[in-house]
């Protein structure tokens, strides 16, 4: 990984000839210019694993939009895609019933996630989401659910916006030591106590 810059050019020269010298004779290895072009050296990769070389120019032209996107959007590991609200927040926060709400603290901000991203980034995935990024959408909540743990609303979406957390909803309110994931787990509960409501609210396409 030593560079013509990090090191002598003579030494640069030496490390690459070591390596050349202890990788000639391996039948699988496969010899790269770096002088070619990322295209070429991606099109003799494909073509030596048997694989349609045809698509090396638009895989690297992805693969650059995606580097520039991410230091554009300056965030290299966002925890989720998802709504962020932007109007409603009163009417939703209004509708939960007192006794689900006890002591339970409202969360900060109002949001749904759409994909949590944790410690997987897909590259088509995310390009495509950063171009919705500050984009509305009007959707509805339609029920809210509690237990001693958490209150969390259930939400339906318009056709279009796709949720991969399974159940799309809002965290509402958590007791002290309960983590925001736990909504979850209470809207898979067929015993849970619920109220039918129908909310509408806005939200817009963020990174959290």
């Amino acid at each position: 990984s030593a560079g013509a810059s990090a090191v002598s050019a003579a030494k640069f020269h030496g490390i690459c000839g070591t390596m050349l010298e202890k990788w000639k004779d391996v039948e699988d290895a496969l010899h790269l210019d770096i002088r070619a072009s990322a295209v070429e050296n991606l099109t003799a990769v494909a073509t030596a694993l048997g694989l349609d070389p045809a698509g090396a120019s638009d895989a690297v032209d992805f693969a650059v939009g995606y580097e520039r996107a991410i230091v554009i959007a300056g965030v290299k590991r966002p925890y989720y895609g998802g709504l962020s609200l932007t109007a409603g927040v009163p009417d939703l926060v209004g509708a939960i019933p007192a006794h689900a709400l006890g002591t339970k603290a409202l969360r900060p901000e109002f949001h749904v996630t759409l994909r949590f991203l944790g410690d997987v980034m897909d590259p088509i995935w995310y390009l495509d989401f950063l171009s919705k990024i500050g984009s509305p959408v009007d959707f509805t909540v339609t029920e809210i659910v509690w237990d001693d743990k958490c209150v969390a609303a259930r939400v339906a979406l318009p056709d279009g916006v796709l949720c991969a957390s399974g159940v799309p909803h809002i965290t509402l309110a958590l007791a002290e030591g309960v983590k925001p994931a736990y909504s979850a787990t209470l809207l898979a509960r067929a015993d849970a106590p619920s109220l039918l409501v129908e909310v509408p609210v806005k939200g817009v396409h963020a990174f959290g």
